[in-house]
């Protein structure tokens, strides 16, 4: 599965002090910064096995994979803060690695009620050709339903993501005058 992204990020000056922004060619902006970059994200491909299926209980087990057809090198347009520079990392559109996720379901499933656990962790063992890779992500679901009749139902979800820090630098990142092409600033959370 690849999912179709569109990432913004747009900043407006509020005060009555000048925060003009001066352009890498030296013009000055009054109209806040912007970027922007859209496209594919990165193919998902899951295995799903039954581990355990009992009258009430089921559990399954996951292996899957993702595949780098995401762009990792999409760069800002001429209204971006850093026309023709490489995006940040959070705006580029897939990894560049091959991913590995491992997970776990167990659904308990009553007459009207319904409860979940789901706990996925993906591994990204290699950088990609700009010499980083993100952290390592533990994702864990967990939620309750209640049948409401034959169609409907109500439920309630947590969803809960811990993501490990980038592991290397893109060397054509401009860290020094943009904080989100900085890998520090993508720490463990």
């Amino acid at each position: 599965m690849a999912n179709y992204q569109a990432q913004a990020m747009h900043m407006d000056m509020f005060s009555s002090v000048d925060h003009s922004h001066v352009d890498p060619d030296g013009q000055h902006n009054h109209d806040g910064m912007h970027a922007s970059t859209h496209g594919f994200s990165d193919t998902k491909l899951t295995f799903i096995f039954k581990a355990l299926e009992r009258t009430e209980h089921r559990i399954l087990a996951s292996i899957g994979f993702s595949i780098p057809t995401g762009i990792i090198s999409k760069t800002g347009d001429s209204n971006s803060m850093f026309p023709g520079l490489r995006q940040a990392y959070m705006m580029q559109n897939g990894t560049g690695t091959v991913d590995i996720q491992p997970g776990i379901t167990y659904l308990l499933d009553q007459k009207k009620w319904s409860v979940g656990f789901q706990a996925f962790y993906t591994i990204r063992p290699y950088k990609n050709k700009y010499l980083y890779r993100y952290g390592n992500e533990l994702e864990l679901n967990v939620w309750l339903a209640r049948q409401l009749g034959s169609s409907f139902s109500a439920s309630l979800r947590s969803l809960n993501l811990v993501s490990g820090a980038i592991s290397g630098a893109d060397p054509g990142l401009y860290v020094f005058s943009e904080p989100a092409t900085n890998p520090v600033n993508y720490a463990a959370s």
